[in-house]
């Protein structure tokens, strides 16, 4: 007998699940360090710390910035919660970047407790429940992705609050005025509000109205937002279209085929795991078709195949449906307890890594040298893109050098073998390391030659 036919009450798992993930939640939160990818650092954080005053506009996008394409709310909802800090003198870019984190696990939970709240509308028995709710809590990458200061965390977020108000009858009014947010928050949020509102008006016919006008005032509140920001009136949605797909600018990032997602959900969402992803998705939406679930789901997805630049960030909204989907999947096929338990194991070696494990590698070097109020560095080999808003007045000087230099001050380094010709420098003290010395002593030679070992050495002739 599975262990989820026991006769554990649903709300009890509820609340436990519910207490685990919030503690996952905060260890992403501490741990999860930096940017997974660099519109979260050139994006959100530099517009985060534009509008607390810590830098001016020449460290925003000079291509985004002028053609005023990225919508306000989401640096202002970091903003309002931190400003307490900078007023007080704080500009600390690590603590910043670990309150923006935190506010961002904060929506993810949100959205996390809304789907449980509308579970019942999608599920019919007990066991379905508790693999709902397990799989939402414990899932191993939504920590990390919850922590992430990213529009599609805070849009899925958004739209599944929006949700609990339409489907447990709160307040129509309101679930409007998250969708206008969502749909501000990321646009392409649009191929989820546009068939949500289809649906109801087909299936429910309720509430439709109210939704609407709930969405346009909070469009309006979007857009004097914006206004406000750019110190005129923009209309961002338009900005955001014309720059890049009228002018072409998101086709020069770089263009994928339209099966590109197929293979980075396989290797990314890691086999078996993403094997029982793609089986009960592709079941659901055939066995499900009027299932609102399923009418969300496809046009964002065929949309997104057929958007030139692709990044699997991008489907992460997606994924918050995958708890619901495959509670319903997993009763039905047989050998279910051979599945979960295999299931199981690989997602709980996952989710600790997935936690603990920093966002960019390079963080802890920066946070080195903002700690040491590093100014000047010797670099041998090549030093990380400088990412300067993470470095006291957003400067540092670099000066190349060779192995034959006489080093003086700060050196760093970013290769094993250029860390052991410093470490015979006795004149030299290493200070900083990315990976503890006995685990690089234990790696394999071509390991060590492939990976990037950042050490900064204190070297005084």
């Amino acid at each position: 007998m599975s262990i989820f036919d026991q006769a554990t009450p649903v709300e009890k798992t509820i609340k436990i699940s519910f207490f685990i993930t919030i503690f996952l939640h905060l260890i992403a939160v501490i741990f999860s360090e930096g940017h997974h990818k660099l519109d979260e650092y050139g994006g959100i954080f530099a517009y985060t710390g534009y509008g607390l005053g810590l830098w001016d506009e020449s460290f925003l996008n000079p291509g985004e910035y002028p053609a005023q394409i990225r919508p306000w709310i989401q640096p202002l909802l970091y903003m309002i919660p931190i400003s307490p800090y900078t007023l007080l003198g704080g500009e600390n870019p690590f603590v910043i970047n670990t309150m923006m984190r935190l506010i961002s696990s904060i929506f993810g939970l949100f959205g996390i407790w809304s789907l449980i709240k509308i579970q019942d509308y999608f599920l019919d028995t007990s066991f379905q429940k508790k693999i709902s709710i397990l799989v939402l809590t414990l899932f191993w990458f939504f920590p990390y992705f919850h922590a992430r200061s990213t529009a599609e965390n805070f849009g899925i977020s958004l739209f599944l609050i929006a949700l609990h108000f339409i489907l447990n009858r709160k307040s129509f009014l309101y679930a409007g005025l998250f969708l206008a947010v969502c749909f501000f928050m990321r646009f392409q949020m649009v191929t989820m509000i546009g068939p949500l509102i289809l649906w109801l008006f087909i299936f429910k016919r309720d509430g439709v109205h109210q939704i609407i006008l709930g969405g346009l005032f909070g469009s309006a509140l979007m857009i004097a937002i914006d206004s406000y920001f750019y110190s005129g009136f923009s209309f961002t949605p338009w900005n955001y279209w014309k720059f890049n797909i009228i002018d072409g600018v998101a086709s020069s990032i770089g263009e994928d085929p339209w099966h590109f997602y197929f293979k980075k959900i396989f290797l990314k969402g890691i086999p078996p795991l993403s094997i029982i992803m793609f089986a009960s998705i592709f079941w659901y939406w055939v066995k499900k078709p009027k299932s609102l679930i399923t009418w969300l789901m496809i046009p964002f997805f065929v949309v997104h195949c057929f958007i030139a630049h692709k990044e699997l960030r991008f489907l992460y909204p997606l994924a918050m449906f995958f708890p619901l989907i495959s509670a319903v999947w997993i009763e039905r096929i047989p050998k279910r307890d051979i599945i979960l338990k295999i299931a199981m194991t690989v997602n709980f070696i996952l989710l600790p890594v997935a936690s603990l494990k920093p966002a960019f590698s390079a963080i802890g070097l920066y946070h080195f040298i903002w700690d040491n109020q590093i100014r000047e560095v010797q670099v041998l080999g090549d030093f990380p893109k400088p990412l300067t808003l993470y470095l006291r007045d957003q400067t540092i000087t670099l000066r190349k050098v060779s192995k034959e230099t006489s080093f003086q001050g700060w050196v760093f380094s970013n290769k094993f073998h250029y860390f052991k010709t410093l470490q015979t420098k006795e004149s030299c003290t290493n200070k900083y390391l990315s990976y503890p010395e006995w685990l690089l002593n234990l790696m394999p030679e071509k390991n060590r030659k492939r990976s990037k070992v950042f050490s900064l050495f204190y070297c005084n002739n």
